[in-house]
């Protein structure tokens, strides 16, 4: 079902709400992509041509497929099944570990194109961001703490440059205790600029064709370099309630 219509102010209104709190709590995933949605239609725009340049993501962009995975839980339990170190197996690893679910990821509903055609276009991509999100964790090896979201956001900022990654990072990491506020800009925001800025763009990969493929072998062909183990285990620590 299509969201209701929102007037300018309804839109900033609900933009500037799901921002304030994706940013308290990064690790809310629809809120986070509610965001996304609202503020961030000038950089889709831009990434969806920047994306067309390039081969395989031009290829995956026309084909857009439904969703990732294609089968949701399905493919997980398939993938759960492959040998230790495939890209499908590590994932699988990773969301099993979490018990996060595929068929749980929110719908993306409130991007606004200039036109049908360009909504439809431009709503496929960001929910190809939302989608592919934890498989920025399983490249990076970045945790699913607080900090280490924001690390993976820091990534997928230099990598697509939308800015509600920009913002999480810049205003979620002030909440961060000191220590790790350290670790995400002395160390994963300048580690993040340096690999994000030469690796293939995550929502343009089709990693429905990768899965088997070992793991190592998936992050040299995309020029995923990981962070360095003393940030990862930084950035780890857990914050106490």
């Amino acid at each position: 079902m299509p969201p209701p219509p929102l007037s300018p102010l309804g839109r900033v209104a609900l933009a500037a709400g799901a921002s304030l709190t994706a940013l308290l709590h990064p690790q809310r995933a629809d809120l986070v992509a509610v965001a996304g949605e609202l503020t961030g239609t000038p950089a889709l725009r831009a990434l969806a041509t920047r994306l067309a340049t390039t081969p395989s993501a031009a290829g995956l962009l026309a084909a857009a497929p439904p969703r990732f995975p294609p089968r949701g839980d399905e493919d997980l339990r398939s993938w759960a099944e492959l040998p230790a170190g495939r890209l499908g197996r590590a994932y699988a690893d990773f969301m099993g570990a979490r018990r996060f679910s595929a068929d749980a990821r929110p719908e993306v509903r409130w991007v606004a194109g200039r036109d049908a055609a360009e909504t439809t276009h431009l709503t496929w991509l960001m929910q190809r961001y939302v989608d592919t999100h934890d498989m920025g964790h399983v490249l990076t090896g970045l945790p699913t703490t607080v900090a280490g979201e924001l690390g993976v956001k820091a990534w997928e900022a230099a990598t697509t440059g939308l800015p509600s990654a920009v913002a999480a990072v810049v205003l979620g990491g002030a909440r961060l205790p000191p220590a790790q506020r350290v670790a995400l800009w002395g160390g994963l925001v300048p580690w993040a600029v340096r690999v994000g800025g030469r690796a293939t763009v995550g929502v343009g990969i089709p990693y429905e064709e990768w899965m088997e493929v070992p793991l190592d072998e998936c992050r040299a062909a995309w020029g995923v370099e990981l962070p360095p183990p003393e940030l990862v285990a930084a950035v780890a620590v857990r914050r106490r309630r």
